[in-house]
């Protein structure tokens, strides 16, 4: 999100919902070769992708009434969140 944001200038709802539609189709390829293979439970990803699918639908119905600038707020939160928890990690040497 960060780069559409800053290099193409997007706005952060354009570029939300553009970086989810990539990381959707990269993961269905990359499950459909393990489903293939047999090495997915559909017990386990069963219930994981009707979680998926109510979560994008309540997502989507938020990202609507939400304002680019909250968009661009929230992420800035989780960016700096994850920043924080990769360096704890890094430097505490936590697996």
């Amino acid at each position: 999100m960060l780069i559409h944001d800053l290099v193409m200038g997007l706005p952060p709802k354009v570029s939300t919902t553009t970086s989810n539609l990539i990381i959707g189709v990269t993961a269905l390829a990359g499950a459909s070769v393990y489903l293939a293979a047999g090495l997915i439970s559909p017990a386990i990803a069963a219930p994981v992708a009707l979680g998926v699918v109510v979560g994008a639908l309540l997502g989507t119905r938020l990202l609507v009434r939400l304002t680019n600038l909250a968009v661009r707020r929230f992420f800035l939160v989780v960016l700096v969140l994850l920043a924080a928890e990769m360096l704890y990690r890094g430097l505490a040497g936590v697996v």
